[in-house]
């Protein structure tokens, strides 16, 4: 029988200080693989272009979703307090938005 991604997730789960870390997931490859598969499942049937992930750990698992996937991948990151799409400011449109 083979171990799920809930499975592997929750045996990897702590909490420091009272917050949830889920780095461990990241240093155990089969784990890792198992919950990217996962997470990428619903959306093979679809015709995605593109993954977008949100900072931090969204640009790690967003990544990994997209080479699963066989995608691209945008980052989303927020700075000076706005959304940055791609390291490109959306409202600049000389500049382009990053997003295609």
């Amino acid at each position: 029988m083979s171990t799920t991604a809930r499975d592997l997730a929750l045996q990897h789960f702590g909490w420091i200080g009272g917050h949830a870390n889920v780095w461990a997931i990241f240093r155990d490859a089969e784990a890792l693989a198992v919950v990217v598969a996962a997470l990428a499942a619903p959306f093979r049937a679809e015709q995605i272009t593109a993954v977008v992930g949100i900072e931090s750990r969204g640009f790690l698992l967003g990544g990994a979703a997209a080479v699963e996937l066989g995608v691209g991948f945008v980052p989303l990151g927020v700075a000076g307090g706005k959304e940055v799409w791609g390291g490109h400011d959306p409202t600049d449109h000389a500049a382009g938005s990053g997003v295609g």
